[in-house]
């Protein structure tokens, strides 16, 4: 892409001008203040340069008492092998505006239509072209301030200049990635650190949780166990009460049974023992009673013996005996077998009583046995009764109470065998509960924090292990782009170099341009060195060169850059302002050795004597007529 033609318009000192330019060098030409400068720097605005050494607003570069100025460039946009500079504008010419407006309003446009500056900048990007970059358009003074440049700040020029921005940016985005990558690695660490610290502690909590819980459990089964141990005691108790129960009940039953055996015996011996004491009793009677009649009888006969006896006497005796009065019975001899008669049923019936009495006798040792028996057999089942109510009252107090235990015993599990008394597991239970009251402080949160920062420690872990990895690529992208970046700048400034020292030995002087601090790209720079007329080269500063020698230095490298510069368009503004007739000559015929053959347009600012006589160069002159800059055409 060439500029056709630069059109000002109220643009500083230019009232109108249309300044022509072709391909190859174009040299404007004339004395200071005609309005040279101008030109490059309308220029430079139009293709998007954002400030001006010569302003610090834009709207001072309006002419002084116009309320616009506007500063077109028609580019020259025709296909080059097959192929447009602007591939996306199909035209062979392109109209480029930028206008100024003393209300402070500027803008772009592009074939009329407005564009914004980053549409243009990004436009002539693709071209290489940067108004910003001195090496490519130097504007008047940029010579001096080439020379106080850094080595970074060079080699950053040469690069953008160069189209190589690309590598540095690529190894700067590298190392940005390695740096975020090594920032979040150890950001990561960091954390990874802080989240083992925790994970210790709550691990320690978890182990202590898990004790706990083991406590807990063994505590809950001590207690079923304990219920059911309670339940089986129980059971046993019931099991013995109705054990007891039955024997008494047996005993009671087998009591009850002689009791009424002997209930029966008692009343049958009573009655005997009664039938017998009242026969004996009639026996007795009947002794008494004959016993009696014999001593009324005895009586009778010991009277029947006395001779003074009345007969009348004997007549009662007679009738008493039973003897019809006037018998002839022999009443001595009668009364004589009444005593016998009378004394033996006396005899008998006493002899029987006491027979029946001994026998009463007897059997009421046997009706006291028996009536002792059965007092016994009674108070026996008066205790048996008691024991048996005790015990019925007990059962029953033990099968609630069994009742009570059993749900209490469900309510914690199903049964399990016990093996031990209720005292040895309670001793137990008691002992556990004692070692839980350790744990009092551990909650069921712990559990949840320790998955939560087990989980975290996990997840930082895998960032941990991905930030390496992603820290290893960069770190390998880095060195591999470094390896890019190293490989196309130096073998850039090795030509740059060759050429320098070419051009310089041209102009009786040494020099070089050397790459430093290339293993790390932030550091990096270049080293111009220059000597002259046989001094030792030394560093390119603004002290230690004259000014002749700085500009000689900053052209020749200028001149020797020329082959890697991509931008179609290059400008130079009063660069021979401190030199010599001689190489002010010498580097004209540089700079027509550099630009005739690289098929480029460059602009060269001067004020002096044209150094260009005899070749194929543009020339235009501005003159100052009147307060306006005139252009005209020298040398179309």
């Amino acid at each position: 892409m060439f500029i056709k033609e630069v059109i000002l318009e109220n643009f500083m000192s230019h009232k109108y001008s249309r300044i022509p330019l072709g391909p190859g060098i174009n040299v404007i030409c004339g004395p200071n203040g005609a309005g040279k400068s101008s030109i490059l720097l309308g220029i430079s605005l139009a293709l998007g340069q954002s400030h001006t050494e010569r302003s610090r607003r834009l709207r001072d570069l309006i002419r002084w008492g116009e309320e616009y100025a506007r500063v077109t460039l028609i580019l020259d946009n025709s296909p080059r092998k097959g192929r447009r500079p602007i591939p996306r504008v199909k035209k062979d010419y392109i109209v480029l505006t930028r206008v100024l407006r003393s209300d402070g309003r500027y803008w772009f446009e592009l074939d009329g239509v407005a564009a914004t500056r980053e549409e243009i900048r990004r436009l002539l990007a693709k071209l290489g072209v940067d108004p910003e970059n001195m090496l490519i358009i130097m504007h008047q003074g940029m010579v001096e301030r080439f020379a106080a440049l850094g080595p970074q700040q060079r080699l950053l020029l040469m690069e953008e200049a160069a189209g190589l921005a690309d590598f540095r940016r690529r190894v700067l985005s590298a190392k940005k990635k390695l740096e975020k990558a090594l920032s979040e690695e150890k950001a990561i660490k960091e954390l990874l650190e802080n989240a083992r610290q925790t994970l210790e502690y709550w691990r320690e909590q978890y182990e202590r949780y898990q004790e706990k819980k083991q406590l807990t459990m063994r505590k809950e089964f001590l207690e079923r166990e304990l219920a059911w141990a309670r339940v089986s005691e129980v059971e046993t108790d019931i099991a013995k009460i109705e054990e007891g129960l039955k024997a008494n009940r047996s005993e009671l039953s087998e009591a009850e049974s002689e009791l009424s055996v002997l209930e029966d015996r008692i009343k049958k011996l009573s009655a005997r023992l009664a039938e017998l004491r009242e026969v004996a009793r009639r026996k007795m009677e009947e002794a008494f009673e004959e016993r009696a009649r014999s001593a009324k009888v005895e009586l009778l006969l010991k009277l029947s013996a006395n001779p003074g006896i009345e007969g009348s006497f004997w007549e009662a005796i007679a009738a008493e005996l039973g003897f019809k009065p006037g018998s002839s019975v022999d009443l001595r001899a009668e009364l004589a077998r009444l005593l016998e008669e009378s004394s033996e049923k006396a005899r008998r019936a006493f002899s029987k009583a006491l027979e029946l009495e001994a026998e009463a006798f007897s059997l009421s040792d046997r009706l006291v046995e028996a009536r002792v028996r059965s007092e016994v057999l009674r108070f026996k089942r008066e205790q048996l009764l008691s024991a048996i109510r005790d015990l019925e009252a007990e059962l029953r107090l033990k099968k609630a109470k069994l009742r009570d235990l059993l749900a209490r015993a469900e309510a914690l599990g199903p049964r399990i065998p016990v093996s031990r008394s209720s005292r040895e597991v309670e001793e137990e239970f008691r002992h556990v509960e004692g070692q839980l009251l350790a744990y009092r402080d551990v909650t069921e949160e712990v559990e949840r924090m320790y998955e939560r920062y087990s989980k975290l420690y996990d997840e930082l872990a895998e960032k941990a292990r991905r930030a390496r990895e992603n820290r290893e690529k960069a770190m390998e992208e880095v060195r591999k782009r470094m390896e890019a970046w190293r490989s196309v700048v130096g073998k850039m400034v090795d030509d740059v170099d060759a050429r320098f020292r070419a051009i310089l030995s041209r102009l009786q002087g040494d020099g070089s341009v050397i790459l430093v601090n290339a293993d790390d790209i932030e550091e990096a720079g270049i080293e111009i060195k220059v000597g002259f007329r046989g001094a030792k080269p030394v560093p390119l500063d603004v002290y230690t060169q004259s000014g002749g020698e700085r500009s000689v230095a900053t052209v020749a490298f200028l001149l020797a850059l020329q082959q890697h510069v991509k931008s179609p368009f290059r400008a130079i503004d009063e660069y021979d302002v401190h030199l010599d007739p001689v190489n002010r000559q010498r580097l004209a015929e540089a700079f027509l050795s550099a630009v005739e053959s690289s098929g480029v347009q460059y602009v060269v600012i001067t004020p002096g004597p044209l150094p260009f006589k005899g070749h194929d160069v543009r020339i235009l002159t501005v003159q100052a007529v009147e307060g306006e800059s005139v252009v005209k055409i020298l040398r179309p």
